[in-house]
């Protein structure tokens, strides 16, 4: 264990070394200065399910830089970076490795291929010519993927359950819907508004929590949801994660659209479409199951 503690140790040193190493700048104009911006680039996922909001997938962060002073600028950008992953080995075990790239753009526009849901930072460098001078500036630029972060106490052991969760990013404006249901998804409890924290008197037992949020995340407009295990216990409560459910993309109106769902069937459906159209299905087979009863029954008096 030791060992292992040391090795995550030194790669994470080397982790963040070599970012020091990415953001040395060398001597440039003072009088040059960088703004960069990004996007979350998504959209809908190919194996879209046959009932249900379609689902969104990440499929890269746009980032755009330009020179903030001077004139008649010709050059190359340069987006450097390197974040630790961790993968899956075919034995089962996990293995952290670090994911480094280098992408150049005449225009300072690139398109990153980061898909997963974390923290990020780059170094964006411009070399060129600014009203035919040679000139260098760089920028150290920092931003999330969003995600969904929560957690659940118990306020002593006769207490309610607190459920709070926050959105990443520099800046989050948005609206946030918490429900608390059984497993069978009927909800018990639901809580509205720009502060995502729910309480609720919960006796010991495991139960689905939901959150949904829509608004805007470092400018842009975006919905997401997130569905985990809640296990109340006698004296603390917390979270589990359930496969596939966590920080599920969707577009605003998807999000207002489940919001809407879940307060007209009582349940946690992604929508009001997705409801009736799962009341449909339902009713369809029972129609079906109910003819081939009667068939059965006519059958066997015809026999007898």
């Amino acid at each position: 264990m030791q060992r292992i503690g040391m090795s995550a140790t030194l790669l994470f040193f080397f982790f963040f070394a070599s970012m020091s190493g990415l953001s040395a700048a060398e001597p440039k104009d003072s009088r040059l200065s960088i703004h960069t911006e990004h996007q979350v680039l998504t959209a809908p996922k190919k194996d879209e399910k046959w009932i249900g909001v379609p689902e969104r997938e990440v499929l890269g962060v746009q980032v755009r830089a330009k020179l903030i002073q001077g004139g008649d600028a010709q050059g190359i950008w340069r987006f450097s970076y390197a974040y630790p992953e961790k993968v899956r080995l075919s034995g089962g075990s996990v293995k952290t490795v670090v994911r480094r790239g280098n992408l150049q753009s005449k225009t300072g526009s690139v398109q990153l291929p980061f898909t997963r849901p974390n923290p990020y930072r780059i170094t964006v460098r411009f070399e060129g010519l600014v009203n035919g001078k040679p000139v260098t500036a760089s920028q150290v630029y920092s931003f999330d993927i969003p995600r969904i972060q929560q957690k659940a106490d118990k306020l002593g052991k006769d207490g309610p359950t607190v459920v709070q969760a926050r959105m990443t990013g520099r800046k989050v404006d948005g609206h946030w819907m918490m429900a608390v249901a059984r497993p069978d998804s009927e909800i018990l409890y639901v809580h509205e508004g720009s502060t995502p924290r729910l309480q609720a008197q919960l006796p010991p037992g495991e139960y689905i929590l939901k959150t949904v949020f829509y608004g805007t995340v470092d400018g842009v407009r975006m919905g997401m949801q997130e569905s985990k295990t809640l296990k109340v216990k006698a004296k603390e409560s917390s979270t589990y994660v359930i496969p596939g459910k966590n920080n599920e993309f969707r577009t605003y109106d998807q999000a207002l659209g489940a919001i809407k769902g879940m307060h007209q069937s009582g349940r946690l459906a992604e929508s009001e479409r997705t409801y009736s159209a799962k009341a449909g299905a339902y009713s369809g087979w029972a129609a079906v199951l109910l003819v081939l009863i009667g068939l059965m029954v006519y059958r066997k008096k015809k026999m007898t």
